[in-house]
């Protein structure tokens, strides 16, 4: 009911007016009515979302790419400090076999005198 009296009111107002502001009126009610433009303007907000959507994959994918070169250079220093912890422990190795040798020597030489 309270639709129809403004309804009413609306196109009172519309016979009083100019022909000009009955175009304008008549613009109003065509842009108001017409599903395009609410269309056009949701196609438009989704074209941003979408837009922004790609653009935070994008960067995503920037940050996930620079994390596994990060990791691979992590795990390649690592890598290469526990071939040279090995190395330091068989040349500690060696030194420690060479001195056990020596000292069996002085040992059996002692023994023998």
């Amino acid at each position: 009911m309270r639709k129809q009296k403004l309804m009413s009111k609306r196109k009172k107002d519309e016979s009083n007016s100019s022909p000009e502001e009955q175009r304008e009126y008549q613009r109003i009610k065509s842009n108001a009515k017409s599903p395009t433009k609410n269309k056009e303007s949701r196609q438009q907000k989704e074209f941003i979302d979408v837009t922004e959507e790609e653009e935070i994959e994008e960067l995503m994918k920037k940050m996930l790419s620079e994390l596994r070169k990060d990791v691979k250079e992590d795990m390649m220093e690592l890598k290469n400090e526990i071939n040279e912890d090995i190395r330091e422990i068989k040349n500690s190795l060696k030194i420690m076999k060479v001195e056990i040798m020596e000292n069996r020597r002085k040992i059996e030489q002692s023994e023998t005198q």
